[in-house]
């Protein structure tokens, strides 16, 4: 009984992954006898019928895989299925319009990419049909980059990427701050709406599986808009709960930054090679503390005259920490230096790495980081 249920799974893994062979007619009638309702295998087995020539039993079998990404309310896959399908034979208007209504009848509008297709009229969908630039991609592949300038709408039809998006900061050393997201079946990414002169993409993108997706240029996009004035308040509509969960990321970003600059008094004793000489002892404030880390700036007073040796030396770092009952004793090392001026004085930027430390200072570390409390 086990393996009968391990079968449809690994069928199903081989098909999103391409690494067994729907590349054959025969591996994919296979398929089609264990999983005969499954719309990815039915598409699948169109696929290879095209890579072979027979363009009609292709035909077929995508308007089959069509119907079925209906039954299961897939209206993307359905609609990429049927654009297949009549590239190979070109549909009469009667077609076109038995398809339209089909959509409405068996998918439901219960997703906003899924909203997106169902409330547009015949004329709208087709146009965006016509749009349609359809690629598949292996895993490992940059689609777009930070910087970026080609920006199109993308919609993903099947596989996984990996979207990191960089959140300008305002007041910090870092100009950006990174969050990053998967993004699979029905996802959409892209910096086609809203509509701004010179706008640049804000994030890289990369396939972690192979992908298959449609994308539409933000050109094309303007044409279609101005043209059919429904299908732009429609984008927005997509796009708003994508804009709410950028905004949610880098509100969280901002918060984490804020809490982790918030400036602590240190004080180190970094341990020397010649063991019987106490360890230099150093006061400073914290900068950039984290559960990891912190960069400490010294005080003038305390500045050293060879930073650079220091780094690699095992140190003790302890904090006043508002949040702690008692100071925080933690081990580390230094793993950098760096000369610096603050408020017009030279000084020395110490970069230490902690060790393992038990509760109950992990504890009060955390809650100092996510708190908003500061010393002055």
């Amino acid at each position: 009984m086990k393996k009968y249920l391990e079968k449809p799974r690994n069928i199903l893994k081989s098909i999103f992954n391409n690494s067994t062979g729907t590349d054959t007619v025969k591996e994919t009638v296979n398929s089609l006898r264990a999983l005969p309702k499954n719309p990815s295998v039915r598409r699948a087995f169109a696929d290879s019928l095209v890579r072979k020539r027979n363009l009609p039993s292709a035909a077929k079998a995508y308007d089959n895989a069509a119907k079925l990404y209906l039954k299961s309310n897939l209206i993307l896959q359905a609609i990429v299925s049927k654009s297949l399908e009549w590239r190979i034979a070109r549909p009469s208007q009667q077609v076109c319009q038995s398809f339209y209504k089909v959509l409405h009848k068996k998918g439901k509008a219960d997703t906003p990419l899924n909203t997106f297709f169902y409330n547009m009229s015949w004329d709208e969908l087709s146009a965006m049909l016509r749009g349609f630039v359809r690629a598949r991609i292996p895993a490992g592949v940059s689609v777009k980059k930070f910087g970026d300038s080609d920006a199109a709408l993308y919609f993903i039809v099947s596989g996984i990427l990996r979207e990191t998006v960089y959140h300008p900061v305002e007041g910090s050393d870092v100009p950006y701050r990174k969050s990053k997201a998967n993004l699979g079946a029905n996802d959409i990414f892209g910096d086609a709406f809203p509509f701004q002169e010179g706008a640049v993409s804000q994030s890289d993108v990369e396939t972690i599986s192979r992908v298959e997706m449609v994308k539409i240029p933000k050109l094309r996009v303007i044409e279609l808009c101005e043209r059919y004035p429904n299908i732009e308040g429609l984008l927005g509509n997509l796009y708003q709960p994508r804009i709410e969960d950028l905004q949610k990321r880098a509100s969280r970003l901002i918060r984490t930054t804020d809490r982790h600059r918030l400036p602590t008094k240190a004080n180190i004793g970094i341990m020397r090679d010649d063991t019987d000489k106490w360890p230099l002892v150093l006061n400073g404030i914290t900068r950039d503390i984290s559960v990891n880390g912190t960069c400490v700036v010294l005080g003038v007073n305390d500045s050293m005259a060879s930073p650079a040796k220091v780094i690699g030396s095992q140190a003790k770092i302890t904090f006043s920490l508002p949040t702690a009952p008692v100071r925080p004793y933690i081990s580390g090392k230094v793993v950098w230096s760096e000369r610096i001026v603050t408020k017009g004085e030279k000084t020395v930027a110490l970069g230490l790495r902690f060790d393992e430390f038990p509760e109950p200072d992990r504890g009060h570390l955390e809650a100092y980081c996510y708190s908003g409390e500061a010393e002055a």
